[in-house]
Formats: structure tokens, sequence, C-alpha cells
């Protein structure tokens, strides 16, 4: 394909049994429950927007959250995602660990979501687009960041959810990334957290409407 940069082809270091790598790649379960993330994140700059449009697919969301950086270090969000005519509202609790996150997700009421995104004074606003990685049972989740009038940023994230005992070695992007920055699951590195930090706040986070009315 065209536009593809090799960062390092997608192996497991370590033996896997079925049963693990089944529980991991199954959905969040019922509602409420917790269940374990392990998330690879890649950070970088896309040359040609265009190429996004070879997604499999794509979903807009809304994201609205707290985090949490003290004894224990997570966040509480609530996010809307619209993909085509369907629309789900959700909240999600998460708990870093040292090799990936606790993550507890529920179905909230639109009311819900109203009422936190007023609690909360920056955002997300993001069309993510889906890229299965061919060969395998991973996708490259892309997320693409907006402001509040719509234009986009051409520096993005990318995330790998990947099973317990699975390293990724070497995965091929179809489309051309730049300035290339791959973090591993679980807790950052100090220079690896305030690399994201920058990142979102001068690029990814938009300020609330209510919080800048109330401030006006």
């Amino acid at each position: 394909m065209n536009n593809k940069v090799l960062l390092s082809a997608l192996m497991p270091r370590t033996e896997v049994s079925l049963e693990s790598l089944v529980a991991s790649l199954e959905s969040n379960g019922e509602n409420g429950s917790t269940t374990r993330e392990r998330e690879y994140e890649i950070y970088g700059r896309v040359a040609d927007m265009e190429a996004l449009q070879k997604a499999s697919s794509s979903e807009f969301q809304e994201q609205w959250g707290i985090p949490c950086n003290e004894v224990v270090m997570g966040t509480i969000r609530v996010r809307k995602t619209v993909k085509g005519d369907v629309t789900t509202i959700n909240q999600t609790i998460k708990v870093k660990e040292e090799d990936g996150s606790d993550e507890n997700e529920m179905d909230i009421s639109q009311e819900t979501f109203d009422i936190f995104k007023k609690l909360v004074p920056r955002g997300l606003l993001k069309t993510r687009y889906f890229f299965p990685l061919e060969g395998t049972d991973f996708t490259l989740e892309v997320d693409v960041f907006q402001d509040l009038e719509g234009k986009q940023c051409d520096e993005v994230k990318i995330d790998i959810e990947v099973p317990d005992g699975v390293e990724l070695d070497q995965i091929k992007i179809p489309f051309k990334l730049e300035d290339v920055r791959v973090i591993k699951p679980g807790i950052k590195t100090p220079e690896d957290g305030e690399y994201v930090r920058n990142l979102f706040v001068n690029k990814f986070e938009v300020v609330n409407p209510y919080h800048k009315k109330k401030e006006d």
C-alpha cells in the first residue's frame, strides 16, 4: 500500500493461551463491569489527511473528562459517540496500573452527559477512524481532533488495544505518519506524560462553551 510507515510486524513475544486471548479481545462485557485494557499509544503528524478516508469506518466523539493524578492516576469521563444513525452515550472510569488500565464503563442518559459536561472546563471533539490490521485481530483507532469551528488538527493519536502477554514489535501504518512517538501500555514515564499533556492542552482540547460563557 502507498504511504506506509514501518514503525517496528505485530507479533506476540510470549505464549498466550486461547482463553486469555479471547477474554482480552471480547467487548467490555456487562454494563458497569470492570475490565483490563492494554493500549499502545502512537502520536504523529499525518502527511495527507485525505488518506484517512480509506478507513473501514469512522465515528464522531464528544468527550469530557476529569483527570486524577494524585496517589492513584486515572480519569472519569463521559463520551457521546455518533456512528451513522446510532448515538451511544457512556461513562468510563479508568485507573492506571503498571501494565494497563482497569476500566469500568456504563451507559448513561443524555441528561447525565449534559450535567457532567457542565463540570468540565475542557474537552475533546474528534473523529475516530478504524483501520483493521491485515492478518491480525487488531485495529488501529486513529483519533483526529478538531476545534469548536470544526477545523481538524493534523497531529493525531492512534490506539492499539492488545491482550495481556502481547507486545508490539512492528506495525505497518497504512498512511504516512511523521514525527512518530510510541508509548507502551500502563503508567507513562514523566517524559511521555509531559509530552502528552502538552499535546492535549495545546493541540487537542477545546474550551467548554459553557465555561467560556461564564468567563465572559
